[in-house]
């Protein structure tokens, strides 16, 4: 599995999301929007997971350039990839994604993320660690539990 982060400098979400990979040592790559974003399959994946249409993925500066006259919907999903290329600065950021490998799917998307929130991100942590971090409370508690 692996997890990319697309990130934007001068972004805070972007620098706590890469800070909170680093703190739980979980591998990642670390893509700069202004110099390479996912191509349009990816996009188009991403995207689908939401169900809420393009405006997820745009910063609202740029949902406002678009909504006084209702022009997003008259452009497809190819156009707005390809204007987010040009125009990175309208990419919300940070944009997670894992993928997995399959023999049968070749890169299949398991999870992503748009924007940062410190319990949605909670979902990047392998199940590996999570059980080390529930252990490691159970634990305490049976000894906080046999102190009283």
């Amino acid at each position: 599995m692996a997890i990319t982060v697309y990130t934007k400098a001068g972004c805070s979400s972007s620098r706590k999301a890469m800070q909170f990979f680093k703190e739980n040592n979980i591998e990642f790559t670390q893509k700069d929007v202004s110099q390479e974003f996912m191509d349009f399959q990816q996009f188009q994946q991403v995207l689908s997971s939401y169900g809420e249409g393009t405006t997820v993925i745009l910063t609202r500066n740029y949902v406002k350039l678009f909504e006084p006259n209702g022009e997003l919907e008259d452009y497809t999903l190819k156009d707005i990839h390809g204007f987010l290329k040009d125009e990175f600065k309208g990419i919300k950021t940070p944009i997670i994604t894992e993928y997995k490998y399959s023999r049968n799917n070749g890169n299949e998307l398991i999870k992503n993320l748009i924007g940062y929130n410190e319990d949605e991100i909670r979902q990047f942590i392998p199940r590996y660690m999570k059980n080390r971090e529930f252990e490691a409370v159970a634990e305490r508690t049976k000894k906080y539990l046999y102190a009283i």
